[in-house]
């Protein structure tokens, strides 16, 4: 009878998992804040258009409507700048998640591989032992008389 199966590098395989899933995390936490500043971005560009609607004029709804619009042009700014870090951590992530992905990936097969080999080689060990019990059953019938 032969072991069951032991892949030598499980403990690198499970720990590889585990670092697949950290930076599936981190991705996910870095496109949600992207997601954040982009709906922050929206919502800028709407008031925006809503200023410049109320803009028209010289009451004291459409100066304050251009003051609002200087304020937003400025917000707008800011958070353009904030996108554009966001969207560099993100890509960052998202390299860092492709490469532990493809490492679990890598091992993943490895052991497959390996786990294929060990049934080869228990079918085969298999074989045998029914071939070595057939030969015995044979010579134990040509020996009795």
């Amino acid at each position: 009878m032969m072991r069951r199966f032991q892949f030598p590098l499980q403990t690198v395989l499970r720990l590889r998992g585990q670092f697949e899933r950290q930076s599936r995390r981190v991705l996910a936490a870095a496109m949600a804040e992207v997601n954040g500043v982009e709906g922050r971005l929206r919502s800028v560009g709407q008031g925006l258009r809503e200023c410049a609607d109320q803009a028209n004029g010289v009451t004291t709804g459409a100066q304050l409507a251009r003051a609002l619009e200087t304020g937003l042009r400025h917000y707008q700014w800011r958070l353009q700048r904030e996108l554009s870090r966001v969207q560099a951590v993100a890509e960052s992530a998202r390299v860092a998640f492709l490469e532990r992905r493809q490492e679990l990936r890598s091992l993943e097969r490895l052991r497959e591989r390996r786990l294929d080999e060990w049934r080869t080689a228990a079918v085969a060990a298999e074989q045998g032992e029914l071939d070595e019990l057939a030969r015995m059953a044979r010579a134990g019938q040509e020996a009795q008389p």
